[in-house]
């Protein structure tokens, strides 16, 4: 079985990442791939990119469009924050998942 790691950091520019002071980084980006001409989905926000680049659709097929969400069937006017540490429990309590299609993992 082949293994990958996607590593993503958000809003981190390549010029921000100089080998000098982020070494590590820099070794873990020549011995991969860098996707240097990534260009984000609208909206712009953390979990609306991070969805699609694990699904490979627009927010609007992966169903998840901000990074607070109301999640039907959870509670229903309970707005979840991108950072809730419950999103799994919310995952598996509600019919379709937090994503509507399938992810990479």
């Amino acid at each position: 079985m082949v293994k990958i790691l996607l590593v993503a950091f958000d809003g981190l520019q390549p010029l921000q990442i100089p080998s000098e002071t982020m070494p590590n980084v820099t070794k873990l980006a020549d011995r991969g791939v860098r996707f240097g001409h990534n260009h984000a989905v609208f909206p712009t926000v953390t979990r609306a990119n991070s969805a699609t680049v694990v699904t490979g659709v627009y927010p609007g097929k992966h169903g998840l469009t901000a990074n607070k969400s109301v999640m039907r069937g959870y509670k229903d006017r309970y707005v979840v924050d991108a950072l809730y540490p419950e999103l799994g429990q919310i995952n598996d309590s509600v019919d379709t998942g937090l994503l509507f299609v399938l992810t990479l993992g």
